[in-house]
């Protein structure tokens, strides 16, 4: 049985999304946060990677400022140079345009779907990605009220064609997952770097 209005989505998994969302409400903390997306999550939205953070949106050419990693071999983050932020830019920037859910398929020509072309950093990371069969991303983001920093969120290696349901389901989640992580962050050092797990915030 799928509910009304929620493409494709069972009516276990409209529960779930539920309690998904009450969960998110009671976080205080940066691996209260990652335990709800490496676990909770999975629920309705499996993925195999995880990659979240604040941007700033003010400029011509919005960047990230802080990003948390979860659940990417080595490689994959080494290969992210952090002097060259041109994907995480790019996704940002894109967003910042529509301000709805990014589907993107590592399969398919991204430079032509972006209608850029990479630079060789760029290019490199897109490589790991696939090589670790990081097929897809799936992105999407929340402003603040100043319109000034923004939420990104993007879940990778997602094990289906992405679609609509997934965009549904980032237009009900990201809302509060954007608050969770704003409560989350509060508790962080502006200069201290955390590790949990797989995790890091920078």
């Amino acid at each position: 049985m799928t509910e009304p209005g929620s493409p494709d989505l069972t009516a276990v998994e409209h529960v779930a999304v539920i309690d998904i969302v009450n969960e998110l409400g009671k976080i205080k903390g940066i691996e209260q946060f990652m335990t709800c997306v490496d676990v909770r999550l999975q629920q309705v939205l499996p993925h195999g990677g995880f990659i979240c953070g604040i941007a700033d949106i003010t400029g011509k050419y919005q960047r990230p400022v802080r990003s948390l990693f979860s659940n990417l071999p080595t490689k994959v983050i080494e290969a992210l140079d952090p002097m060259d932020e041109q994907i995480e830019r790019l996704l940002v920037s894109r967003w910042c345009k529509s301000r709805a859910p990014l589907m993107i398929e590592l399969a398919d020509d991204v430079e032509a779907a972006f209608g850029i072309d990479l630079n060789r950093r760029a290019k490199a990371w897109l490589d790991a990605l696939r090589a670790h069969d990081y097929r897809n991303a799936a992105v999407h983001g929340m402003a603040d009220m100043g319109d000034e920093l923004a939420a990104y969120f993007c879940f990778i290696r997602i094990p289906a064609r992405l679609g609509k349901k997934h965009s549904y389901l980032l237009t009900q989640l990201i809302p509060h997952l954007h608050a969770a992580l704003a409560r989350a962050a509060i508790t962080l050092k502006t200069d201290l770097t955390l590790a949990v797990r797989k995790n890091e915030f920078h």
